[in-house]
């Protein structure tokens, strides 16, 4: 959870866990060291939000925009009210001809539609294992044209599973893995599993 690498982590008493991870196999006992605002899984969640309230330039310039938009429209509208209770209109005509000019306008929509979509993004992003520590960047990430990963365990699936099977002698690949597996089957270590798990997928008779 804290690397992004999909592979077991053998701990032994003295080490440290952290919450929100999942224990492999085997049991054990210990001790809270930290809880609610101090944990790990907090600070990540914490760092979530202060990404949501970082504003990207396009946000900026969409807040100037609508000020001035909301400013136009007080003016064209209120314009428009005594316009028309000068040229002999009554009283509630003006009214709706001010307040369509402030629906048209809808200037909080400039403003709320930027932050609504970097809070869905920032969302959807956590939900696919990417936390995004600056809404500039991600701004900026259109214009990606190549990304370099610095380990290859950013790039797994998250479970095991078998990519080659290499027989040797007389066996066949399908006799390989469903031996292996057949050994396998009552394990609970996760490349035990990875290997049960593609063996049923091939439907082999353990």
């Amino acid at each position: 959870m804290m690397t992004g690498e999909a592979r077991p982590v053998t701990k032994q008493a003295g080490d440290q866990v952290l919450g929100g991870t999942l224990n492999g196999t085997g049991a054990f006992s210990m001790r809270v060291t930290a809880v609610g605002g101090e944990t790990a899984l907090a600070q990540i969640v914490k760092l979530i939000e202060e990404a949501q309230a970082t504003k990207t330039p396009t946000q900026r310039l969409a807040d100037i925009a609508a000020q001035y938009l909301t400013l136009t429209a007080l003016v064209v509208g209120i314009g428009a009210f005594l316009y028309w209770l000068i040229v002999g209109g009554s009283l509630v005509f003006a009214l709706l001809r001010m307040v369509s000019v402030f629906i048209i306008a809808c200037p909080h929509a400039l403003g709320l539609a930027i932050p609504t979509v970097v809070i869905i993004a920032s969302a959807l992003g956590a939900q696919a294992g990417i936390l995004i520590r600056n809404n500039t960047a991600t701004e900026s990430a259109v214009r990606l044209t190549t990304v370099v990963f610095d380990k290859t365990g950013t790039l797994t699936l998250g479970v095991f599973g078998v990519t080659d099977i290499l027989p040797s002698g007389h066996f066949t690949a399908e006799e390989v893995l469903r031996l292996a597996a057949a050994v396998e089957v009552n394990s609970e270590h996760a490349l035990a599993r990875g290997i049960v798990e593609d063996a049923r997928r091939r439907g082999l008779d353990l």
